[in-house]
This record gives structure tokens, sequence and C-alpha cells, in this order.
């Protein structure tokens, strides 16, 4: 009992105090997305959201799970608008004693787009993203990209570029 006693505590005592105890981590994210439909070109939504990540110390892999809001007005008191929940797995590579880290993910996308006029339509996609993460203590700032696709009629693309701020629990 007391070598499993030990070996909790030095287990413990090794996590990374920038990883926070129970490795979970959560934030907020602003930017823009880029939407291309086929047909009608490129459109800018403006985005803010909050996201959601576990980490725990054992595993090579990070959970991550994020839900945005997305707008675009246009003249006439007309707003397209899309919330967008991202559940996603993620892998971070640091150099030693380094507080950036840069990190890579891959999850699935649910997007459901209103016109403001009680009619929406939710379909499905993924997303590939990339970014960094500065950690400064307990907290840590990122900003990331990358590239997703919402499988509807048509089939349209999307590049979020965000940041954010992310606090250790």
């Amino acid at each position: 009992m007391k070598k499993f006693a030990l070996c909790l505590i030095l287990l413990l005592v090794s996590v990374p105090l920038s990883a926070g105890i129970l490795g979970l981590s959560a934030g907020i994210t602003g930017g823009v997305e880029l939407w291309n439909t086929e047909g009608s070109g490129t459109q800018t939504f403006t985005g803010i959201g909050l996201t959601a990540t576990i980490s725990p110390p054992i595993l090579p892999i990070s959970i991550r799970g994020g839900l945005e809001y997305a707008w675009k007005s246009y003249p006439g008191d007309v707003k397209l608008t899309d919330i967008i929940i991202l559940l996603g797995l993620e892998r971070s590579i640091a150099p030693p004693f380094s507080p950036a880290s840069l990190y890579l993910g891959i999850g699935g996308e649910m997007s459901t787009v209103g016109n403001g006029q009680d009619e929406s339509v939710t379909d499905f996609g993924f997303l590939i993203y990339g970014g960094i993460n500065l950690s400064m203590g307990m907290m840590a700032v990122f900003a990331e990209t990358g590239y997703g696709m919402i499988f509807a009629d048509p089939n349209y693309t999307h590049i979020p570029i965000r940041g954010g701020i992310k606090v250790s629990i």
C-alpha cells in the first residue's frame, strides 16, 4: 500500500503545473470564418466561441470540444448565422523548457446555418486544424487555423482563423 501511495504522489508531482492537476482547460475563442460555397464565392463570418480540452497526463493526445457562433450581417437587417459544434482529437508537440507548443488536430463538426427567419439547416463534416499555444502558468493564449468541409447540398468549405485564451483547471 505504501508503494502504491508513493507512486500516486510521484505521478501527481510529475504533472506539469501548466497542464493543471486534472488536465482540463477551458477558454474563449474569437476570430473569423472564411466560408466558400460552391457557386457563391467566399464569405467572411465573425465568430466567438467556447472551447474545452481534457489532456490526461498519461495519454499522448487530448480530447477537445468546442462551440462557436458565427454571423454575417447583410443590408436590410438580414443576418446569416452558423452554430458549429466540434469534437476532436489533438496532439501537442513542445520543445523542452519552452512555454510554446504546436498542436495538430482533427475532428467532426456539426453546423447549423440559419437565416434569421426560423429556417435552419443542420449538416455534418470534418475539421483539420493546427496552431500554437503559449503557456503562462495556469493560463495560455493560442492562435490557430484549419480547413473544414461540411457535407451539404451543395458542399461548403471553411477556413477558421481564431485566437483565444485558456485557463487550466
